[in-house]
């Protein structure tokens, strides 16, 4: 009996010293009270629905640095996190960065004067014109569908539309999921989940039957396709990719994955924000009617005539604002030595978070009435906060500006877009 109470008195202690040694590292910052001596909070909050809305309310709360656990931080500044990894100060752990990626300044991408100069940077720095067009034929398709039916579920049928494409260029090898060191990938958790989550929703014998049975539905087609939903693929006009065998592999996989996945969800919402708002619709129909009739924008259109319509980009990026706050988080290791942000020292090797709902919602990013559906405030926007904003679209600025093959999938649906406006 004594042996046993000697036993628990024991762990008791090493459990107090454990959680008072966690608590000294971060003690300067604040957060929720039992974030400071445990991981206990963090995980029960990430499982809890509106996760994104409760971190919001603790940064209005404690300030622009939060603590969430004993090695967690959460940060609500976009442009410092971005500084962090360009910087390479710390390794990222949820999406490595890009091997390729452009050194290029925030004035020369974000700038007010050079707003048409950073898709040109986008297709010809990893030669992507050589994609454009791949998603012509199944355009014309849908555009025929939604011409054949007085009535149409139009936000599932885009919805389809959308994914059939990503599946389409994932199985063609533009988004593949490469062979890599899975013993390696097992590091990330993140990882390791959104592969089990990819190969149910994508990949899964299942899902196949569905996405073909849905291919079906957006073609609207009385007779069998013979060709397949996206031109040039299967037919040697998209290049095949090189493989490697290693994490960054993985991760830039993983991140075109999640960013293809949050310009599908961008691009459906779309058009139920424009519907809904009619001031916003006919305003990019008066864009595109213009440049139309100007002879700057074809029947077919082209990425570089694309390129001179602002407001169609503002309204993509609203719509992913707003679209896709709810289900995107960063993470990135702090170096050796640490580094110090808003006044807080952080140690090496605690993990600093960066929650898009944190950005995406917060008024020092994107002014006033962040909850409403506004365009124009992409427009309006001085140099400075533009590049705040930029870096406050958290899912864009991580996961399509520095991966070229989410870059192919936001031009081409941005092509839907324009065209399915044109036509109706």
């Amino acid at each position: 009996m004594e042996t046993g109470i000697i036993a628990v008195l024991l762990l008791a202690f090493l459990a107090f010293f454990r959680a008072l040694r966690n608590y000294r590292f971060l003690r300067d910052i604040p957060g929720p009270p039992l974030a400071g001596w445990s991981d206990l909070w963090c995980m029960l909050a990430r499982n809890v629905p509106h996760y994104g809305q409760r971190l919001s309310n603790l940064h209005q709360r404690y300030g622009k640095v939060v603590r969430l656990g004993p090695s967690l931080v959460s940060i609500a500044d976009g442009t410092l996190f971005s500084q962090m990894d360009q910087n390479q100060l710390g390794q990222s752990v949820t999406i490595p960065q890009f091997g390729t990626h452009i050194a290029a300044s925030d004035a020369l991408i974000y700038g007010s004067d050079n707003f048409h100069i950073s898709h040109s940077i986008w297709e010809y720095a990893y030669g992507l014109p050589q994609y454009e067009g791949v998603i012509d034929l199944s355009a014309k398709q849908l555009v025929k569908a939604i011409k054949r039916y007085h009535v149409l579920d139009l936000t599932a049928s885009l919805r389809i539309f959308a994914m059939t494409f990503i599946t389409e260029l994932t199985a063609d090898g533009l988004l593949r999921e490469e062979q890599v060191d899975y013993q390696a990938a097992t590091n990330n958790r993140y990882l390791c989940t959104f592969s089990m989550v990819e190969y149910m929703l994508i990949r899964s014998p299942v899902t196949a039957l569905k996405r073909d049975r849905g291919r079906r539905l957006v073609t609207c087609s009385r007779t069998p396709m013979t060709t397949s939903p996206v031109s040039g693929l299967g037919s040697g006009a998209i290049p095949a990719q090189v493989k490697k065998g290693n994490q960054d592999s993985v991760g830039r996989s993983h991140n075109a994955a999640r960013g293809a996945d949050g310009i599908a969800n961008a691009f459906v919402s779309l058009f139920y924000f424009l519907l809904k708002h009619q001031r916003y619709l006919s305003r990019l129909n008066n864009e595109i009617d213009t440049a139309f009739c100007v002879g700057s924008l074809s029947d077919l259109p082209l990425w570089r005539e694309l390129n001179r319509l602002p407001y169609l980009d503002a309204v993509l990026k609203e719509s992913m604002r707003l679209s896709a706050a709810a289900k995107f988080e960063e993470e990135i290791l702090t170096p050796a030595g640490g580094v110090t942000m808003a006044g807080f020292s952080i140690c090496e090797g605690t993990t600093i978070g960066c929650n898009s709902h944190v950005l995406h919602f917060d008024n020092n990013i994107f002014g006033n009435n962040v909850h409403q559906f506004q365009p124009e405030r992409w427009l309006t926007a001085n140099a400075d906060e533009r590049i705040r904003m930029e870096h406050g679209l958290l899912l864009f600025n991580r996961c399509v500006r520095g991966c070229s093959e989410a870059q192919v999938v936001w031009l081409e649906l941005k092509k839907v877009v324009v065209l399915v406006l044109m036509k109706f």
